[in-house]
Parts: C-alpha cells; sequence; structure tokens
C-alpha cells in the first residue's frame, strides 16, 4: 500500500515537474519579448534623442539666419509629436503587458502551490 501511495506521489510530482517546465518555457518566451520591446523602446528614445537635436541645431541656425522658412520648425513639431506619440503608446502596452504577465504568473503561482501536498 505504501508502495502504491509513492508512485502515485512520485506521478504527481512527475506531472508539476512536467508543469513547472512549460511554465518555465512560457516564461522564458515572455523575458524573450519583453527584451525585444525593451530594445524597441530604446530605439524610439535614440530616434526621438536625435531628431530632438537635429531641431535644436535647426532651430539655432534659423534664428541666426533668417533664410530658413518658419514651417520646418512646425514640421519639426509634427515629427517629434508623432514619435512621441509612438513612443507613449510603445510604453503603454509594455506596461500593460508587464502587468498582465505579473498577474497571470501570480495566478499560476498560486494555483501551483495549492496542487502540492
Amino acid at each position: 500500500m505504501q508502495i502504491e501511495r509513492s508512485k502515485n506521489y512520485l506521478y504527481r510530482l512527475n506531472d508539476e515537474i512536467t508543469s513547472c517546465k512549460a511554465l518555465l518555457n512560457s516564461y522564458h518566451i515572455s523575458c524573450e519579448r519583453k527584451r525585444q520591446e525593451a530594445e524597441n523602446v530604446n530605439n524610439e528614445i535614440s530616434k526621438l534623442e536625435t531628431l530632438v537635436n537635429r531641431f535644436k541645431s535647426n532651430n539655432i541656425r534659423a534664428q541666426q539666419s533668417s533664410s530658413q522658412p518658419y514651417h520646418r520648425n512646425e514640421d519639426y513639431n509634427a515629427m517629434i509629436l508623432d514619435l512621441a506619440d509612438k513612443l507613449y503608446s510603445t510604453l503603454l502596452k509594455q506596461l500593460v503587458s508587464t502587468i498582465m504577465d505579473n498577474t497571470t504568473a501570480e495566478f499560476k503561482n498560486s494555483s501551483s502551490q495549492s496542487k502540492l501536498p
């Protein structure tokens, strides 16, 4: 009888190990996705910094020389606002995704702990 109980316990543990391996793989995929998202956000930040530096440089030149057309600043403002909006959307999606992943992980963690004897 003790051997049968031990076998059943071993089977449950093996099932739990398999489940944990699948969860670990899921976390690995999620981490890789988050790394890619962070890289994309860093790229967007670099683009914004470059654009701001160009804007500052052109703005200084425009103040020094009246030959620069005024509409060029408006174009840069529009581009900056567009990139800022994209960055905001990306950051918002990343934040929501992180919150959802953390909530899912906590739920899975609490439910897997309740399965153990």
